[in-house]
């Protein structure tokens, strides 16, 4: 059995509108480092280090643009932020 799996935060979609067939979606993601070795990413991430850090884009329709991470972390609990 696994006993040390580590997850990786990497896209959300959020949703504003007063329904699922209507009002307007967004995509974030994770910007990838190029690094796609997990074993040495669950090393290095094992001791926090990396902890705010991250680089994020936003995709809203046609637009991509950049986003903090402090930005993603407003999108907690829901609301209107975006």
């Amino acid at each position: 059995m696994y006993t040390n799996l580590f997850f990786y935060f990497q896209a959300l979609i959020t949703h504003k509108g007063r329904a699922s067939n209507s009002g307007h979606y967004v995509a974030w993601i994770r910007v990838g480092d190029g690094d796609d070795d997990v074993e040495e990413k669950n090393t290095k991430n094992n001791n926090q280090e990396n902890v705010g850090n991250s680089k994020w884009a936003a995709c809203d329709d046609t637009d991509v643009y950049p986003v903090s991470e402090a930005e993603i972390l407003k999108l907690s609990g829901g609301g209107d932020w975006h």
